[in-house]
Formats: structure tokens, C-alpha cells, sequence
């Protein structure tokens, strides 16, 4: 099911009506190759996934050696790798014409700046899925395919906020605002899966539909209900 139209929109259309609370899509729908753009520049530059790794790493995250070599071919962004392979002057790193070798070879400082720039620019502040299942060239993964490409998710701007008007409409109903945005999303059969993750895992912008078979549970249950769902979730 694609989320926005059928539920985001009108989550988004009640927290106006009920409490005067702008919240706005940052992220719907995504390109395999956008997705694939995020991912590759998230894996080389943090990899915040806690069960993944790239094949080729330098730690946690996809070495300098194996992104910048020349024979290797990117999955789904190959025509377009040199926009985050920069040399030292800033520009694009350039093959040999019909030669795996570098004409003008990439500076990993370069890049780095370069791939962190398109993140902040983009708004990827977290982990960023694969475009493609199992993930591909340069980073293999073997993760799956994002659910921002289905519209299976969204991710939102001004949920904070939304949470504390809810504090101060409902004093004294709700823990905390976290605990008010999650039970005003939940009424909207949204959730979101990896709200209750810790450190940099943590996304309290991504939102998803919770999953038909565990929509329902009793008031007062709510950290229950967020075990369960966050054990039915697969990825973002």
C-alpha cells in the first residue's frame, strides 16, 4: 500500500484541524536510483545499520580502495558515479575512454566532502536503504530495497512539534511528547519503526504502516504494542 495519499495526507490534514500543527513530507517516494545514491554514500561514509556490513571495508564501512577502483561497476548508478567520485581540484574523477583506468583518478577527501554534501543537501540524516534487493556494487551488502520506493514510507517533518501542541492541548494524558506523537500516529494506523531504536539508528521522522495483523491493541499498552511491531519491521 502506498501510504502518503492514504494515510499520511490525512494524519497530516488532522494534527492542522486538531491541534494547528504543520507537519510536512520530507521523503515519499524515492527513485531505485536515488535510493541507491543515499545508500552508497551512506555506507562509505557512516553505516549506522547495525546488521550490515559492505563487503569491501575499511571497518564498518565500504573502503576507499574498492570505491575508488576503476573496474568496479556500481549497481543501478554507474553512469552517474563520478558526481560523488570528485578529484583533488573538486571535479569529476574520469575514466580512459573505453578503459577501466582512471584518466583523472578520485581523492578520497574530495569525495568525502562531496558524498556528505549530497546527504545533508538530500535531508539523509540515518540509514538509507539499498535502490535494488541484495544491495550491488560498491557496497554488496545484500540489503533490501528501500520502502521509500514503493511508498511503503514516508518520512516527515514536524512531528517534534506536533508532539509537544499535544502536550499542551492534553496535559497530563500522555508521558511524554514521543509518547503523544506515536499514539496520534497510531490512530492513524501509522508508526513509527525505528522511533525506539537507540543512538544514530534512531529515526523518529520515518514513518510507515503498521502491519494489519497488529494495528490494534488495548489503551494503556503502547510500549507493548511498539515491541511488536518493531519485531514485524524489516528495514526502511
Amino acid at each position: 500500500m502506498k501510504i502518503k495519499e492514504a494515510l499520511v495526507i490525512p494524519m497530516m490534514h488532522d494534527a492542522a484541524s486538531q491541534y494547528s500543527a504543520h507537519v510536512e513530507i520530507n521523503q515519499s517516494n524515492r527513485t531505485a536510483e536515488q535510493a541507491q545514491q543515499f545508500h552508497v554514500c551512506h555506507m562509505f561514509l557512516y553505516n549506522y545499520y547495525k546488521h550490515l556490513l559492505p563487503k569491501y571495508r575499511d571497518g564498518r564501512t565500504i573502503s576507499w580502495a574498492h570505491i575508488s577502483d576503476p573496474a568496479v561497476r556500481w549497481a543501478l548508478i554507474d553512469e552517474g558515479k563520478s558526481a560523488f567520485l570528485r578529484t583533488k581540484n573538486g571535479g569529476p574523477a574520469r575514466l580512459k575512454a573505453g578503459l577501466p583506468k582512471w584518466e583523472e583518478a578520485p581523492d578520497e577527501a574530495a569525495s568525502r566532502k562531496e558524498m556528505a554534501g549530497f546527504l545533508e543537501k538530500c535531508s539523509v540524516r540515518g540509514m538509507a536503504a539499498p535502490g535494488v534487493d541484495g544491495c550491488g556494487e560498491p557496497c554488496c551488502c545484500g540489503g533490501h530495497a528501500s520502502k521509500h520506493i514503493t511508498g511503503q514510507a514516508c518520512d516527515l517533518q514536524g512531528l517534534q512539534q506536533l508532539g509537544e501542541v499535544i502536550m499542551k492541548a492534553e496535559p497530563g494524558k500522555y508521558r511524554d511528547s514521543t509518547e503523544a506523537v506515536d499514539i496520534f500516529l497510531h490512530k492513524h494506523h501509522l508508526y513509527r519503526p525505528m522511533g525506539q531504536l537507540k543512538g544514530k539508528q534512531q529515526e523518529l521522522w520515518h514513518v510507515e504502516a503498521i502491519p494489519v495483523h497488529i494495528r490494534h491493541f488495548p489503551h494503556g499498552h503502547h510500549h507493548a504494542h511498539h515491541r511488536r511491531v518493531r519485531k514485524a519491521h524489516h528495514g526502511c
